[in-house]
């Protein structure tokens, strides 16, 4: 095709199925193919002088002709162009990336607008066109309708790999389904972006965001909106418990929602969900693992004080023990209060006793 630009080949075509310049305005200036975007059929009636009745009727006519078996030259070697294309890419291909290999192959100097490439081939009927979600599909394709590439999917975040930019992404699943698959003899070299995109809409096992492909787990710690989702997804993943200081570096090194969260933040989130449990010392699971707890809060309680080797403040010991051990500050304050173990030796000062009556009642470890 000789043509200089797709305004250009696009004119031509409608050219030729127009019994005049005037019809062939109308019909392209209306379909949105050349300009900025459609114009209604009234105001192109008004400016050519006709009624609007006979600007439908015009429009019409051009548009049975495009899409009759016996089509244009220039659209057909057009729309070839078009299938072998998407034939490359699995059948799918967002409509930017189908006008910039469109620009590549045909030598134009600038690719078709979206608005312009999308408007053509939905009137003409070559392929899909999915306008809402700038998709352009082969319906035909075995690809699209195909279930073991949602399984070949998450075989690309094996190991740790929790992210990949969409065109490895797309290289890789290619190389993995041709490994594969019995449906076809001809097999795309690459999933275009567009393409992965639709996939994902059918799979919660994969997501796509800024360019990059996710695993689930990938996605929720890189953009996770719930500070406690993101949290039980790095335990689940780490297989083991964590200091909740590691877990908050880990949440803010990794998502972009929280990079400023405090290491309180972080203790706060774990402490006031069921979902997680403490082995003491600052150390966390998941509520469902079997973990030995390091130490109860009574034994935080007298760590200090022996540490300390003299009366304390309540307050002091309160945070202090929170901060170590993960617990609750409500549970601190009454397992200090009813501890007969620690004594309040002065307003609000708490020091160990060391009468052995006392000694002996402290040893129940129930806290």
């Amino acid at each position: 095709m000789a043509y200089g630009s797709f305004e250009h080949m696009a004119v031509s075509v409608i050219r030729s199925c127009a019994n005049s310049d005037r019809d062939a305005d109308i019909f392209v200036r209306n379909k949105g193919i050349v300009g900025n975007g459609p114009v209604e059929l009234v105001r192109l009636a008004e400016s050519y002088g006709i009624s609007r009745e006979r600007a439908r009727q015009i429009v019409k006519n051009v548009l049975e002709k495009l899409r009759n078996s016996d089509r244009p030259m220039p659209l057909v070697a057009f729309g070839d162009v078009v299938l072998k294309l998407l034939l490359q890419n699995a059948g799918l291909l967002g409509v930017e990336e189908l006008a910039n290999g469109l620009q590549v192959c045909l030598g134009w100097k600038q690719p078709p607008t979206v608005t312009s490439l999308a408007s053509l081939l939905e009137v003409t009927s070559l392929v899909m066109v999915d306008k809402d979600n700038a998709i352009i599909a082969v319906q035909d394709c075995p690809c699209l309708a195909c279930e073991d590439v949602k399984e070949h999917l998450g075989l690309l975040f094996e190991g740790t790999v929790r992210q990949l930019d969409l065109l490895d992404a797309g290289r890789r699943l290619a190389k993995l389904c041709g490994e594969r698959c019995k449906r076809r003899d001809h097999f795309p070299v690459f999933f275009g972006p567009g393409w992965l995109a639709r996939l994902t809409q059918h799979t919660h096992a994969v997501k796509v965001e800024n360019e990059y492909l996710f695993s689930r787990d990938g996605w929720i710690i890189a953009h996770g909106k719930r500070l406690e989702q993101v949290v039980f997804t790095l335990l689940r993943l780490a297989g083991n418990p964590l200091h909740f200081k590691d877990l908050a570096h880990q949440v803010r090194t990794g998502n972009s929602r929280y990079r400023s969260v405090s290491d309180h933040r972080v203790q706060n989130c774990l402490i006031g969900s069921k979902q997680f449990q403490t082995a003491g010392q600052g150390i966390w699971g998941l509520s469902d693992w079997d973990m030995e707890r390091t130490s109860t809060c009574r034994d935080c309680i007298h760590e200090i004080l022996r540490a300390k080797a003299g009366p304390m403040f309540g307050s002091e010991i309160i945070s202090t023990v929170v901060m170590r051990g993960g617990f609750k500050r409500d549970h601190v304050r009454e397992t200090l209060r009813s501890d007969p173990s620690v004594r309040e030796v002065a307003s609000n000062q708490f020091e160990l006793t060391e009468d052995p009556y006392f000694l002996i009642l402290g040893s129940d470890d129930s806290c």
